[in-house]
């Protein structure tokens, strides 16, 4: 009888809901954190939506923020994405 002296190897388990992780998921949820940081600066700059520009740049970073962090959350769990 042989004795395995090899360490365990831990095993993650993704979720039910995320069938598996995705390299490509991170770069969407990159895009999204830049989305939302343009928007969150063309909504200081607008001064409550006063100026065309900003404000037109607060509302599609904001979009594209939503948009892109919709497609990372298929791959990656809500609570790493929260924490990112």
């Amino acid at each position: 009888m042989t004795v395995d002296a090899r360490p365990p190897v831990a095993r993650v388990a993704l979720r039910s809901e995320v069938p598996q992780m995705n390299p490509s998921a991170l770069v969407f949820l990159v895009l999204a954190i830049t989305s939302e940081v343009a928007g969150t600066a063309g909504l200081k700059a607008s001064e409550a939506f006063g100026k065309l520009a900003p404000s037109a740049l607060a509302v599609i970073g904001y979009a594209l923020a939503f948009y892109f962090l919709a497609h990372s959350l298929k791959y990656i769990p809500l609570g790493v994405a929260y924490a990112i």
